[in-house]
């Protein structure tokens, strides 16, 4: 009996070494893969960006409908974690021009880049 403890003692711990393993090496992948940055060539901009109160209240509306609200709060202003639990933490940028937002640097070929390609201006994947 004891020699079968043993065996199934060793078993069962190499399996769990075995998890650790691939639970390490999938972390350190998914990182890599996060924080690699890409020289992307954003679309052409023949985009006129109106700025009248029309085109303001269907930008409004769409970040609602879309879900960007949801995250980033109807300001836009982000949240530092609006999702917090033992497993994850997930924060959404600041996507105005005020202190700490991300839109003050952003050039238009920037915006298209994260809107439309979900590209930070960095060349890294927005998320």
């Amino acid at each position: 009996m004891k020699k079968f403890l043993k065996i199934l003692g060793v078993i069962f711990g190499g399996l769990v070494g075995l998890v650790l393993i691939a639970v390490v090496a999938i972390f350190a992948i998914s990182e890599s893969q996060i924080n690699k940055a890409y020289a992307i060539k954003p679309e052409s901009l023949a985009v006129v960006v109106p700025t009248d109160a029309n085109a303001i209240k269907e930008g409004e509306r769409l970040a609602n409908i879309r879900g960007c609200t949801g995250c980033h709060t109807p300001d836009l202003g982000g949240e530092p974690k609006f999702f917090d639990n033992p497993l994850a933490a997930i924060s959404a940028a600041n996507l105005t021009r005020g202190a700490g937002g991300r839109a003050s640097g952003y050039t238009d070929e920037d915006w298209v880049r994260a809107i439309r390609q979900a590209w930070q201006k960095m060349g890294m994947a927005c998320g």
